[in-house]
Order: structure tokens, then sequence, then C-alpha cells
């Protein structure tokens, strides 16, 4: 059944005489394809939600219309991402049920991780190889002999020689640490290249799996070396009775297609509703999808225009083939409404960002539409050409002057960039923008300076003097030259000349002290942090040859960048700005916003 307003129209009139000629007021704040995916039933439903389409309410709707059609709480479970994401949909759904009068239990809104783990506590009592009072394996981190850090699950710290002391595969010990855990969790979790792999046996004894490094680079693995680490990992974890993150998602999955009597009792739900169900992957749309075969009602909504979380397994096909895929379950009807309303920005932002969007190949076809609130879409989005990213910043700052000029609060205003490098992080450079000209700024999560940061520190302390380009020519090394030389290079970009104002730079940036009036300034945030929220004014950086898109970003890989891009844009309320510079490069996302109808702006700063 395809997404059709006759239908839903049908649909709306039936429902309607059963509440005795009138929908209830909390039904009728809705909008007519909200109330059709609320009201809908006896089917699969896939709620395709694009940005401001009011997916939370319409989620915590459906749910209370559940209960009060005569769902049991203890029938029903609402699956998300983050701790975020469940908090708003109960204050939500309690918001909704005090409305309307209802008074009994809502349901289980959980992270995929939180049910996973109590599900494992359960069959822990029941045969399977985890044991109660089982152990959660957390991260540490380990500093690199370059100064770098990398997060690992502790277990590979702690038995490093068993796990992988003896490989002859030519790799350091930093290197496999890197890479080995990396790869395993990427194989348990699901990934678009790697395919799923929940058990080490299913590997072959030749051939290579192929990973990408942190600069981009192609990291061969023979898959005989993989197989031994990842069937060592498991023994090791089933030694100290432990389990990792991803192994919560792997064992439920795992449990289900070869367990089933001692999982079955604790996942037989009359109703299974996931919200950002485009962040799903493959382990989890494997639960998912056994869960299905006992013959539970799916309520999905999403957005795969939002997919951007790939390199944690995120699968936009999830989406793409929900319907196709319902149809090897026992209840093969699918309902699917598309939510089109977009009551958070005005309608020139929701142009332009459709524009930009429907250039993707691999999403479901649909047209947002702006309504409500009545912004002004004359002057909404700007470009700006710089030369830099430095040169940027110092425009943003200029504009953000404006704006407050205008009647906007700095808390009103967020600046989001592409990239979270661990050299010189974009959101650093405007950071020290606005701090020049004294304005309230919020670095949220703010960068950690690093051991080969502090290297930099050190080596200005003893040669103060020493200019930033002799600094870079006496780099000698591989890994950390290479990470050295970025930093030193992003400062000499910012016409600094010495080690000495490096140090000064660094010392400002990492003092960490962040007043409580900050709490109300500029938020400078990436894309990823900014997802799920919405602002003003939104300011976006920086548009450039191996920028953004990343230098790394082909074929699928693009069209994610597009997707971030895309993000970004719809975080914005009444205006956005987007800051790049034109290149030669065929993926050039500058370009891509002037097709859309976007003319550049001044590239000098007004001091006026």
């Amino acid at each position: 059944m395809n997404d059709d307003k006759y239908i839903w129209d049908w649909y709306i009139k039936q429902e309607t005489k059963k509440w005795g000629g009138q929908l209830p007021n909390w039904l009728q704040q809705l909008n007519k394809p909200q109330q059709a995916a609320v009201l809908q039933q006896n089917s699969h439903l896939l709620v395709t939600a694009g940005p401001g389409t009011g997916k939370t309410q319409t989620m915590a709707s459906r749910a209370l219309y559940l209960l009060l059609a005569g769902t049991k709480p203890m029938e029903m479970v609402i699956l998300t991402f983050s701790r975020a994401g469940k908090l708003a949909i109960e204050r939500r759904l309690n918001q909704l049920a005090s409305y309307a009068g209802y008074n009994g239990a809502i349901p289980d809104v959980r992270t995929f991780h939180s049910f996973c783990l109590r599900l494992l506590r359960k069959i822990a009592l029941r045969g399977h190889w985890l044991q109660p009072g089982f152990q959660i394996i957390e991260d540490k981190v380990y500093a690199k002999e370059d100064g770098f850090f990398l997060t690992v699950p502790a277990l590979f710290l702690e038995r490093y020689e068993e796990l992988l002391g003896g490989l002859d595969d030519g790799l350091s010990q930093d290197e496999r640490l890197e890479y080995y855990p990396v790869i395993i969790h990427r194989l348990r979790a699901g990934h678009p290249t790697l395919g799923l792999c929940l058990r080490p046996e299913t590997l072959a004894d030749e051939g290579d799996l192929t990973l990408e490094g942190n600069l981009g680079q192609k990291v061969v693995i023979p898959e005989s070396k993989v197989k031994l680490v990842y069937r060592n990992y498991l023994l090791a974890m089933k030694e100290e009775n432990a389990i990792d993150f991803t192994g919560m998602v792997a064992e439920v999955l795992l449990a289900l297609r070869e367990k089933p009597e001692i999982i079955r009792p604790w996942v037989r739900f009359s109703h299974l509703l996931v919200d950002e169900y485009q962040d799903t992957s493959k382990a989890q749309e494997g639960i998912i999808r056994e869960i299905a075969k006992l013959g539970t009602f799916l309520s999905v909504v999403g957005d795969d225009d939002q997919t951007i979380y790939t390199f944690n397994g995120s699968d936009v096909t999830n989406m793409l083939e929900f319907t196709q895929r319902n149809n090897r379950l026992p209840i093969r009807l699918t309902q699917t409404i598309n939510l089109t309303s977009n009551y958070r920005s005005n309608q020139r932002i929701v142009e332009v960002s459709q524009k930009l969007i429907k250039k993707n190949q691999q999403r479901l076809v649909k047209t947002i539409q702006a309504v409500g609130k009545n912004y002004s879409a004359k002057e909404a989005v700007f470009l700006f050409e710089a030369v830099d990213l430095y040169a940027a910043a110092d425009l943003i700052t200029n504009e953000i002057e404006k704006l407050t000029r205008n009647n906007y609060q700095y808390s009103d205003i967020a600046v989001l960039f592409r990239k979270n490098s661990l050299a010189y992080p974009e959101g650093d450079a405007v950071f020290s923008s606005l701090r020049k000209k004294g304005l309230p700024v919020f670095l949220e999560k703010p960068r950690r300076i690093t051991e080969t940061l502090k290297k930099v520190q050190e080596l200005a302390a003893r040669y103060p003097e020493m200019s930033i380009t002799q600094a870079i020519n006496q780099t000698t090394g591989v890994t950390s030259a290479e990470k050295l030389r970025s930093i030193l290079e992003a400062y000499r970009e910012e016409s600094l000349t010495t080690l000495s104002e490096v140090a000064r730079s660094l010392a400002v940036l990492s003092s960490g002290a962040i007043s409580k009036t900050d709490q109300n300034g500029v938020r400078i945030l990436s894309i990823h942090q900014s997802k799920g929220r919405e602002f003003p004014v939104v300011f976006i950086l920086f548009l450039a040859e191996k920028e953004f898109p990343d230098f790394r970003a082909i074929g699928n890989d693009l069209e994610e960048e597009r997707r971030l891009l895309y993000v970004a844009l719809t975080r914005a309320k009444e205006k956005a700005y987007l800051y790049g510079k034109p290149s030669t490069n065929f993926n050039d996302f500058y370009q891509e916003i002037i097709r859309c109808g976007i003319s550049p702006g001044p590239t000098q700063v007004d001091e006026k």
C-alpha cells in the first residue's frame, strides 16, 4: 500500500467514527499524514520524516494511540539511538498521555544497546556463554609513539601479546591496535563494504580485507590474520565473562538466529517502534527482522537523506529496502507515509537543501515544503567565498556582529564544521576569531590538546624564534611528521611566523576555562553533533577541494558527504551562511550550491 492522500482520508474517516465523530484534541493537532501514521493498523509502517516534520511528535502519538487501542505496555517497545533521543520520546509521550487523560504505564523506551544489554542479562541465565554477573568491556585511551591517541577496547591492551603479539602481518604494535579492533568492530556491526560477519569461521583463510586509515590511505590486512585475532578476542571475552558494546548487538542477533529457545520469551512484542531508522546497522536491522518474524508489527521512522553515520555501521539500504524485505515476513503488508511539511525552516532554506539532496541517487523520492512560521524567505541562504579557512572565520565573525546588532542573540547562532581533525579543527579558527573580537563563544566538547601539539609547545619553549617554515622542513619520521606538518601548516596559513606565536595561540585554545557567560554564546560544533538540533542562524564551513567533501569521498561516500551538507543546511530556521572557495575538482560542493541558485557574496571583511 502506497502513500496516498485518498487512502489517508478514508482511513482517518473510519477512525474518526470510532471516536464518536471527532478525533480527540491531541490528534487534531497533527496534520493529515501525521494522523494517518498514528492511526495506521494491521500492517507494518514506514514513515519517512524530513527535517522539521515532527517525527518525535508522530512517534510518541502513535505509541499513545496503540496504548489507547488496547496494546499492553509490555507488548510494545520503542528503540532509538541515543539517550537524548530516548529522553525526548519519553518526555513527549508523557506529555501526550497527560493531555489525553491516559493514566496507565507507558512502554519501554530504550537505546539499542540498552535493549540488547537487558536481553543478554536474561539469556545469561538460560544457557548463553555469558554467565550472570558478566562485565562490560570499557574503552581505554592508548597513546601511540607519535603522540596521538587511540580509543581501544581494554581487552586488546590488557592481553595484547596473547591476541596480537605473534602476528607476522608486517604491522607495528601501534598499527595493530589501530586497525584490528576497528575491522573486527565493523565486521560484527555490519559494514557497507566489509559486510556482516558474526563468527570468525565465516572469514576466508585466503584473501584480504581493506580498511581506510585516518589519513585516507588504504590498509590491506589478510583475512587469515583478522580471523585469528577475531577468534582469539572472542575466546578472551568468554574467559573474562565480558562483552564489548558491539558484542551486545552481535550476541543478541546470534542468539535469535541460533538459540531462539533461550531468547524468544523476551522478544514477543505485538509492536516494535524504531526511531532514526536510517541509523540502523546491518546487525541492528538483523535483530529487528528476527523479532518481526514472530509476528510483530514494525513501525519505523527516519530520513534516508540524513544517513551520516556509515563509518559506524549505518546502512541506508535498511530504509530503502524496508518494504521489499517485509515481503519475506509473516505480516507482509506495509504502509508508507511521507511527512513532508517542514515546520522549522523558511521556504528558501528548504528549496536550496532540496535541490542539493536530489542530486543523490540512493534515496527515497520525496519533496519537502516549508509551512507554518512565516519566516522571510527573500534573504535566507548566503554563500561567501574565502581564500582560506581563516579568512572565512573572520567573515563569520563580521556577520555575527551584524546579526547581533539586529536583534539576534549569540545563543541563536551556530557554526558547523565538517572536519573534527586531530591537528587543527576548523572550529578552532572560528573560536579564535570570535575571541579576538571579545564575542561570547561556546565550543562544544572543546578540543583536547594532543601529545603532538604539546610537542609543538615544548619545541617553542626551546626555540622560540624558530620559524614555522624551519620547523616544517626539519620534521622527520613518517606518521608523526605528517601530522606535525599539518598542524604547523595550519598555523602558517593563519599568518603566524614563529613557534612562540604558535605556543601562545595553543595556550589560549587549551586553557579550557569557559566562563558561564559563554554558555549563552555562539555555539561551535561539528555537523554530526548538530543532528537533531535547530538554530535560528547557522554558519557552515568549509566548502573547498579536499575539505568538504572530504578528499576520500567517492561514489556512495560522496552521497554521504552531500547528506552531511543537507543536515547542516536544515539545522537553520531563518538564515544559513556557507563559506568556501571554488575549485576545479568535479566533486565541488561550492559550485553545487551555486547551481542551486545561490550567488557568492563579498569576500572582504567589512570593518564598519
